[in-house]
């Protein structure tokens, strides 16, 4: 979500030629937006509104293209 140059230049040239999208790392490899910033507030706010976390926005968000996919990952089993 803090990177978005590939938006402009390689998502549209890989849906041209029929090329998957990888997002590793969707949130930020531990930069996620916390609640005490602004954009932690507005992921808030747009998850309240639709019973979901954060993290669910940000990954319908990343994925709302057909040719992007995310790939989440954890360092804690919970």
């Amino acid at each position: 979500l803090g990177e978005r140059a590939i938006e402009h230049a390689v998502m549209p040239w890989c849906e041209q030629h029929d090329v998957a999208l990888v997002a590793y790392s969707p949130f930020g490899s531990g930069s996620f937006p916390g609640p005490g910033t602004r954009a932690g507030r507005v992921c808030a706010e747009i998850a309240a509104t639709r019973g979901v976390t954060p993290r669910q926005v940000a990954l319908a968000f990343l994925t709302r293209h057909p040719s992007v996919f995310a790939i989440p990952k954890t360092g804690q089993a919970a």
